[in-house]
């Protein structure tokens, strides 16, 4: 069955409406709310060909103050775990640099350190 994602879904007439993603696939219908407004998403496949049968199992939603990475192949489309402890927008960064040839054990380090707060519901892939 097909994926349709779109921005939205919840009625206007909703007191303290939140903004949110909407997942449809085959008859099943997830309405995802989110804790910052939506800025844009993108679907994860498999492959980068549009050619090719692409089947999502992921999508990235930027929001205002976060990003977000969402597990489409788990039922309740559980979100994965940062690798960093905090909000991008609410952190104290004065800097920010971008490094091609990390150490390979630079982002388990970090799964590390942040693996010593006991968080549930988290998807049990790694991106």
């Amino acid at each position: 069955d097909p994926f349709i994602i779109f921005s939205g879904g919840l009625s206007y007439d909703t007191v303290g409406r939140r903004p949110c993603l909407t997942v449809m696939h085959g008859k099943s219908v997830a309405v995802l709310e989110m804790d910052y407004p939506i800025v844009d998403f993108l679907t994860l496949c498999e492959t980068p060909y549009p050619n090719d049968f692409q089947e999502p199992y992921a999508v990235v939603v930027l929001l205002e103050k976060d990003l977000v990475v969402i597990d489409l192949a788990q039922n309740g489309y559980p979100i994965f775990e940062n690798p960093y402890p905090l909000t991008i927008h609410e952190s104290p960064v004065t800097c920010c640099e971008y490094f091609a040839d990390c150490p390979v054990d630079l982002i388990p380090a970090l799964y590390s350190v942040g693996s010593r707060q006991k968080r549930q519901g988290y998807s049990k892939k790694v991106l």
